[in-house]
């Protein structure tokens, strides 16, 4: 195995490869867990029904900034858990010099968490 590839699937930020169709190619576990769904599921389905509608102007923006070229960094971002709850992501992406697939982002999860530990 390679280590990019090492590196896709054990890491525990969420990283993800999309295209200009607005599918996701490749999701990586952390992506997966995080969100409650299988890669199956998650490369099925267009990933705008996963953004807070509010949101899907900014994943526009991204996207076209992408086929334009340019990197994006630090686009906030909410994303829906099968769960039904929301979290928020930064998306840092790339575009690849082909443009196939669009990029390769970085989502790291930004929500807030309850602590696990329990206060006094």
């Amino acid at each position: 195995m390679l280590e990019y590839e090492l590196f896709f699937r054990y890491s525990m930020d969420m990283y993800v490869i999309a295209a200009n169709d607005g599918y996701f190619k490749r999701a990586n576990p952390a992506f997966c867990n995080i969100l409650g769904r299988s890669e199956a599921e998650l490369l099925s389905r267009p990933f705008a029904e996963l953004v807070h509608p509010d949101d899907l102007p900014k994943v526009d923006g991204v996207l076209k900034n992408l086929s334009s070229g340019h990197p994006t960094f630090l686009v906030e971002v909410r994303l829906l858990a099968s769960d039904g709850t929301g979290l928020i992501a930064i998306c840092n992406g790339q575009p690849t010099p082909t443009h196939r697939p669009a990029c390769c982002s970085s989502l790291p999860e930004i929500t807030a968490r309850p602590s696990s530990t329990p206060t006094r």
